[in-house]
């Protein structure tokens, strides 16, 4: 846009507010009379000033409320997000069910009374400093 192009809207714009001269005022509406570029350019800055100038919208009362109960009834998981869950909740369940069994079975079969219950549930070897000692953990090949 040439300089003269910017002054012309600056001057349009005064002209949309009003604070053009009667004069200043009258050139202007010779002007765009005359020049359809300008007619154009005007209307663009009418509708640029009346987007600044309109007034600040208001939601209704009662908006947000509406919104957030939309948003409640909304499914908050989508389907897979579901699938997943489901699947990862049975997944764990399977894990604690062997770990008890196994653990279950590891106490029933344990022969070492005095393990204790935490080595027995995991089927711990019976491992003391006087067992490596004498090397009695790994059976010699002799």
């Amino acid at each position: 846009m040439t300089p003269s192009n910017d002054a012309f809207d600056h001057r349009l714009l005064r002209y949309l507010t009003g604070e053009l001269s009667p004069a200043d005022a009258d050139r202007t509406e010779a002007r765009l009379a005359e020049d359809a570029e300008m007619r154009a350019r005007l209307e663009r800055l009418r509708a640029v000033h009346h987007t600044v100038k309109a007034p600040e919208r208001r939601f209704e009362t009662g908006f947000a409320g509406r919104v957030m109960e939309r948003v409640r009834e909304a499914d908050p998981v989508p389907a897979f997000d579901r699938m997943l869950q489901t699947a990862f909740l049975r997944l764990a369940v399977v894990v604690l069910l062997m770990i008890t069994g196994v653990g279950g079975y590891n106490v029933a079969t344990h022969d070492d009374a005095s393990a204790s219950t935490v080595e027995a549930v995991l089927g711990l070897p019976d491992v003391t400093l006087t067992a490596a000692a004498h090397d009695t953990l790994v059976p010699s090949d002799e």
